[in-house]
């Protein structure tokens, strides 16, 4: 399924929406990729670079799962269907990358 502004994957609230909030998602098995250049591979520290004169386009493509933002909802998406969602996320602009230990 393609990224869009609307996409609810399974776990989020959708009246968070409503309120503005951006979700938070575990990105697994993904490969980043230039879809203008025969989807040659792209690290994301190319990201982080100066480029000149550059019209690379990154692109990604993998796994997706929600994260509860609040502890009361933890637990609740257990009887949700567990399938993973394949997502493709187009016009990759920026990443961040959380290296806290997970609790579990």
């Amino acid at each position: 399924m393609l990224e869009t502004e609307d996409l609810i994957v399974i776990g989020e609230d959708p009246d968070t929406r409503n309120d503005g909030e951006k979700p938070t998602r575990i990105l697994g098995h993904f490969a980043f990729f230039d879809p203008t250049r025969d989807l040659v591979m792209i690290s994301l520290s190319y990201l982080d670079e100066e480029h000149e004169n550059d019209n690379r386009m990154l692109e990604g493509a993998g796994m997706v799962a929600s994260i509860s933002e609040n502890d009361e909802d933890e637990g609740q998406e257990d009887d949700l269907d567990d399938e993973p969602q394949f997502i493709h996320i187009s016009n990759i602009l920026g990443y961040s990358i959380n290296y806290t230990k997970d609790e579990e």
